[in-house]
């Protein structure tokens, strides 16, 4: 699970973009030598989850567009489930 501002530079988000910035570029890596063995890597990068915590945190227009917990799950579950050709 990497962030949007990974693709998105915002202010204010210093460590977090930092941190998965390095998350995503692992990602992409692994992407490119792990197809040898079989194994495929990818990441989600939500924009913001609908948490209580976010919920707080920003203004009260923001969580309108955010995502929620379970459509992320259901995102990643999709990913899992979904055949590979090799």
């Amino acid at each position: 699970m990497t962030a949007r501002p990974v693709i998105e530079p915002s202010g204010g988000l210093v460590a977090c973009s930092v941190s998965k910035a390095a998350l995503a570029h692992l990602t992409r890596i692994l992407d490119v030598e792990l197809p040898p063995y079989r194994i495929r890597v990818s990441a989600v990068a939500p924009q913001l989850i609908d948490t209580p915590a976010n919920r707080a945190f920003v203004p009260a227009d923001i969580p309108a567009h955010a995502v929620s917990s379970e459509a992320i799950a259901a995102v990643i579950a999709f990913s899992s489930a979904t055949p590979r050709r090799w």
